[in-house]
């Protein structure tokens, strides 16, 4: 009899763990989130990617009643703040914010995760645009003419890169499009832009916020957006297809990861709360000028197939260019 009642308080404690684990689960993601969630970016702070990161995390506090708060991981091109990412827990409380295809091995060698086996998507926040620009002494307006140039003045066009991205695209205009110039690292946006304004880079690849105070004092100008057609922000610079150019088309998606293994109820609580935002006015407003695009959510599996489009794109490029990830 004795054993008897060991083992029914024995399949009483098994059957009231499994009853805890069935019934308690559910309202814990209920209640997502409970605690503060931790946004990860891995860059410096300052930039365009950290800027809206920290507008939207505000933004998240006031949607889901909760802090959201953003934590600077930079270095290794953004591999370092992405392998934390991955390596915690797939609760919903460490997020990563930044585009998809530069932690591919397109870009790097020896990556400690697989991005689609390491990362759910949550969300696009903005599909960024590129402009190439360009120092104001030379006499180029549009990068056909830019092209012409540097074929007829062998050493007169330096080109700043400072990312995967960036040198992918100038090994693409170098031996593909046949311009004849010098590539030249910079250990990040600021020193490239620095060097563009100073004429000792003549252009470069980035965004329009780098060089916006720099166009309207005259000693930068932009010759193209790597776009199929115009933006309705910058109606004058004309569209890398609009200029004969279609490979050129270009740019980089930008939003919301989760470890994988994350629960489908806070990805798509998640998902929610970054549409409404991108919906809100004033949020399209600053978003806007830092990244040349306003915000524009998605589905989980949209921002997937958006990223897996862009990294596609340059994995060709890359080909084309026979350019070896760093």
């Amino acid at each position: 009899m004795a054993a008897f009642h060991r083992a029914a308080l024995f399949t009483l404690g098994i059957s009231a763990s499994i009853f805890a684990t069935l019934f308690s689960s559910p309202a814990a993601l209920a209640d997502y989130p409970d605690r503060p969630v931790k946004v990860v970016v891995p860059y410096a702070p300052g930039g365009a990617t950290d800027v809206i990161a920290r507008i939207f995390s505000d933004q998240l506090d006031k949607q889901l009643n909760q802090r959201f708060l953003v934590e600077n991981r930079p270095g290794a091109n953004a591999v370092i703040g992405a392998d934390l990412v991955a390596k915690s827990p797939a609760d919903g409380y460490t997020l990563l914010f930044t585009g998809g295809s530069s932690l591919t091995p397109v870009f790097a060698k020896n990556l400690p995760f697989e991005l689609m086996k390491a990362f759910t998507p949550v969300s696009l926040v903005y599909n960024g645009t590129l402009y190439i620009f360009l120092n104001a002494e030379v006499p180029a307006k549009t990068l056909p003419e830019l092209i012409a140039y540097s074929k007829a003045n062998p050493g007169k066009v330096n080109y700043a890169s400072n990312a995967g991205t960036v040198q992918i695209l100038g090994a693409v205009l170098e031996k593909q499009l046949g311009m004849n110039m010098l590539s030249v690292p910079y250990k990040g946006a600021g020193p490239a832009t620095t060097a563009v304004v100073a004429n000792e880079a003549q252009f470069t690849i980035t965004v329009m916020q780098a060089f916006k105070s720099h166009i309207d004092a005259g000693k930068v100008r932009a010759i193209a957006i790597m776009t199929r057609t115009r933006s309705p922000l910058t109606p004058d610079v004309p569209s890398v297809a609009e200029g004969g150019l279609p490979e050129m088309v270009a740019g980089f998606a930008t939003g919301i990861w989760a470890p994988m293994g994350t629960p489908a109820d806070a990805i798509n609580k998640l998902n929610r709360a970054v549409n409404n935002i991108a919906a809100i006015p004033e949020v399209r407003e600053r978003v806007k000028p830092l990244v040349g695009a306003e915000p524009s959510g998605s589905t989980p599996e949209g921002f997937r197939q958006v990223v897996q489009a862009e990294i596609d794109f340059y994995a060709k490029a890359a080909k084309l260019a026979n350019y070896e990830p760093q």
